[in-house]
């Protein structure tokens, strides 16, 4: 009787210990902001890059970003922003040309949870390209607009959030570090692939780094934080 009362109480103890180790595991740090709704709005802090292959063949290359958004509450565990990416080139070959990226309805989703994996140091959250069904992000290349390059709806791992403080706001830095990237290059004359066939890598990167920024209703900075 003694020795089961001995192995009841380690059991509970155990049980105890565990729960408050995943107790902080369980509450993710989520986005807040002061006076919602927010409008949400996103500047480039450096080139946004887009490469199908580790090799850097068909890197694109965005100096440019407008977004908008709309946060409703005070906390959120994700934020969606509508891109529009501008100033682009493409590489093709030893040139750069100019491109064009289209979203087609599709949205960037950051969302707070964070993990570590197998590609990236650290901890990192996760970005999700969500598009309507049917559509994908294209990327088209030269003055014709030709077809070269398509970016389905996905989840990436390697987003960093930091807090900046500017004027007495706070912002929140995203830093893109991805290695997972889905995409489909299509060959033609002016986007030749190198087997000379429709290719589809599942191994490239998504890199660059914005800042997401709140408005209140009446158009005022407001603090966003990431905590």
């Amino acid at each position: 009787m003694t020795h089961t009362l001995k192995w009841l109480a380690i059991s509970i103890t155990a049980a105890f210990a565990l729960v408050a180790i995943a107790a902080p595991l369980a509450s993710a740090a989520k986005f807040k902001t002061e006076e919602p709704p927010t409008a949400l709005t996103a500047d480039p802090m450096t080139p946004l890059v887009f490469e199908p292959t580790p090799d850097g063949e068909k890197k694109v290359t965005c100096q440019g970003l407008a977004a908008t958004g709309t946060m409703e509450g005070k906390e959120s565990e994700a934020l969606t922003i509508v891109p529009t990416f501008s100033k682009c080139k493409i590489k093709i070959g030893a040139e750069e040309k100019d491109a064009l990226v289209t979203m087609n309805g599709c949205d960037f989703n950051y969302t707070s949870p964070t993990a570590k994996t197998e590609n990236t140091a650290g901890e990192h959250a996760k970005l999700h390209i969500i598009c309507p069904a049917g559509k994908e992000i294209e990327i088209e290349v030269g003055p014709l607009g030709t077809k070269c390059i398509d970016i389905p709806g996905q989840t990436m791992e390697g987003i960093h959030y930091e807090n900046t403080l500017n004027n007495g706001i706070f912002d929140v830095d995203a830093k893109a570090t991805v290695h997972n990237l889905k995409t489909t290059t299509t060959h033609t004359a002016a986007c030749p692939t190198k087997s000379g066939l429709t290719e589809t890598h599942e191994t490239g990167r998504f890199t660059g780094e914005i800042t997401l920024k709140g408005d209140n209703a009446a158009k005022e900075p407001k603090s966003l934080r990431y905590e």
